[in-house]
């Protein structure tokens, strides 16, 4: 689902850039995947930020959806940085950015 919803939000983002600005389709698709990019790393850390509130006695079906969204980022942290708390999340933001943004 996740690269459907990736290549129709660039295609739209190019096509978009392309009539705004007119700039070659090459720069404008370049622009319209760095944007689509940086929405997917924010759209990332917040949901590792709102997923950590996942494991209160109060939590919400909301930050259980986040929660869900953010533990693959949170395992893949976990491998390289064995940390059982939630502090946890610094290191998983700081790689996301390192992924998103090269």
């Amino acid at each position: 689902m996740l690269p459907l919803f990736f290549l129709a939000a660039v295609a739209l983002e190019t096509v978009v850039i392309f009539m705004l600005t007119g700039a070659s389709l090459p720069v404008a698709f370049l622009y319209g995947l760095a944007d689509i990019l940086v929405f997917l790393m924010i759209f990332y850390i917040v949901s590792v930020i709102i997923g950590s509130f996942a494991n209160n006695s109060q939590m919400s079906h909301y930050a259980m959806f986040f929660h869900r969204l953010a533990s693959v980022w949170v395992k893949f942290t976990r491998t390289f940085f064995p940390i059982k708390s939630n502090f946890v999340i610094i290191p998983a933001v700081l790689i996301i950015f390192c992924i998103f943004l090269p």
